[in-house]
């Protein structure tokens, strides 16, 4: 019951509480998030000392309580968008640098801010995941400054770019790979458990097993 959970959360957050001051240890409040990751929309009760919020950011991730993963491709799409307005100079049309120079620089400065985390929020929905892709295409159509009428998966041939769903795929699979082997057998659990799978939503399971297929 939601009502228990937060019963027993705000028991354990008072004795860690407890803890801390007899430890003498000093924690960023400000750092620390209540966020209830359910399906439904009624989320459990607050508690007197965290905060509750719908969203998290842990590791680089925005974590949102229904695992949509919008507000983590919102936000490397803003990230993207500065990265962009900073490098322009520099991949633009009016660069006098070399294509190999400008491909180099949207891999090892640009790329990675999308690519960070897609074993996990590679699971959104095919449309989120395609606003990465279209980001990826005006990037790659600037850097070549080919005209509208040249299609971008021709674009992305010629760079030897692969497409956002196949470096999703390609990552997954090699998580999948990692999973199998893990000394943990929790972490080897995770590949047995399928759990609720969302409506319109790419499974975790389904996913990894697809992307080993494609490898293979």
């Amino acid at each position: 019951m939601p009502q228990e959970a937060s019963r027993h959360l705000q028991k354990y957050i008072f004795e860690f509480e407890q803890w801390l001051k007899l430890w003498r240890i000093k924690v960023n409040e400000q750092k620390c998030v209540h966020v209830t990751f359910t399906l439904p929309r009624k989320t459990c009760p607050p508690t007197q000392v965290v905060t509750q919020h719908s969203c998290v950011k842990y590791l680089g991730i925005h974590l949102d309580q229904r695992l949509t993963w919008k507000f983590h491709i919102k936000a490397k799409l803003t990230q993207m968008k500065l990265k962009l307005a900073q490098l322009h100079w520099l991949i633009g049309r009016n660069s006098t640098l070399s294509l190999d120079c400008k491909l180099l620089i949207y891999k090892s400065l640009m790329k990675p801010i999308w690519f960070y985390g897609a074993q996990l929020w590679g699971t959104a929905s095919a449309s989120l995941v395609e606003k990465i892709q279209r980001w990826q295409n005006k990037i790659l159509r600037l850097i070549t400054s080919d005209p509208w009428y040249v299609r971008n998966l021709n674009i992305h041939q010629d760079l030897n770019m692969p497409l956002v769903t196949t470096e999703i795929d390609k990552v997954a699979g090699k998580y999948l790979t990692k999973l199998e082997s893990h000394p943990s057998p929790l972490a080897r659990s995770i590949l047995n458990h399928r759990g609720h799978i969302r409506l319109k939503k790419r499974d975790t399971a389904a996913l990894i097993k697809n992307s080993t297929n494609n490898i293979a």
